[in-house]
């Protein structure tokens, strides 16, 4: 039986009930389900019993409603104890299996949830498109277009004048709270089929930039989109040429020599209900990418533990 308290929603009286209800039914009764049958546990013996590392992906939408986002950060942190960047040098070690929060894009609206972060002692990788730092998304668009480039629409929302990156002082004092940057893509386009010119622009072009931005080399980087089809093995290797680890959005837990050198994340928002962030984050539905999974190994070798 689900506990209404996981099903996400508002029941406040200015809070309409039935249109929240509507749309977290469904992935609530999934969440609920797949606990239920036993399939988060079936899933989780796969890995092995070596601890491993749960990677959380979010983006701007996850953090408008900052009251929100910071019940849902403690709410994870009740269940999972949160791990720090430092982890993925180590190879993913410690005495349970843990949970890392990271952040696409760098949307000037989530700063003040990251800064919340860092005064709750927890400290996140934040994948910045660096072209995007001290522009609107229309002035981010307005800079590819001038070459030649047709960048992806970051904004999700209709006025692009009215999502801004990040400014470069606040990159700075995301790092002295603690936060690491890492990369994305400089234009956030698919890379899995850019000619080789199209993915140097993407890749070295948002790694030059980003060091030039913080004055020290990049050595994280997650690809835009995460897929498997949105990378090709041409720009994977180029990316891993420059970068110590490379992230995807392929769901798993990152468990050494069992799964991928490429780290696995877990594409996971704040507005779904608890009983299926639950399910997420316990592995219900890591059978689904298990073949990604494979891909990634056959192509990348296994995790390993740092010497």
């Amino acid at each position: 039986m689900t506990n209404p308290a996981e099903c996400g929603v508002d029941v406040s009286p200015r809070t309409s009930f039935a249109r929240p209800v509507i749309r977290a039914l469904p992935l609530a009764l999934a969440g609920s389900a797949s606990l239920a049958c036993g399939r988060a546990r079936r899933n989780r013996r796969r890995y092995g019993p070596s601890r491993g590392l749960r990677v959380a992906a979010l983006h701007a939408e996850d953090t408008i409603d900052l009251d929100r986002f910071k019940r849902w950060i403690e709410w994870c942190g009740a269940r999972m104890p949160f791990a720090s960047p430092e982890v993925v040098e180590r190879g993913i070690v410690g005495p349970n299996d843990a949970l890392l929060i990271t952040m696409d894009d760098g949307d000037a609206r989530t700063f003040p949830a990251v800064e919340w972060l860092a005064t709750a002692g927890i400290r996140i990788i934040y994948f910045v498109v660096p072209s995007y730092v001290g522009r609107t998304c229309a002035e981010f668009l307005a800079y590819h277009r001038q070459r030649g480039v047709s960048a992806f629409n970051i904004a999700a929302r209709p006025d692009r004048s009215a999502a801004r990156g990040f400014e470069r002082s606040q990159l700075l004092e995301l790092e002295h709270m603690g936060h690491r940057i890492g990369a994305h893509n400089d234009a956030h386009r698919s890379l899995g089929r850019l000619a080789a010119a199209d993915a140097a622009y993407d890749i070295d072009g948002a790694l030059d930039r980003l060091s030039d931005l913080l004055g020290h080399p990049i050595d994280d980087f997650a690809w835009a989109f995460g897929t498997l089809s949105a990378i090709s093995p041409e720009s994977l290797a180029m990316i891993r040429r420059r970068c110590a680890r490379v992230y995807s959005c392929i769901r798993g837990l990152n468990v050494p020599h069992v799964t991928s050198s490429i780290i696995l994340r877990d594409a996971i928002s704040v507005e779904t209900p608890f009983v299926f962030t639950r399910a997420c984050l316990q592995g219900a539905f890591d059978d689904r990418s298990a073949s990604d999974r494979e891909a990634l190994v056959r192509l990348t070798g296994h995790l390993r533990v740092a010497a």
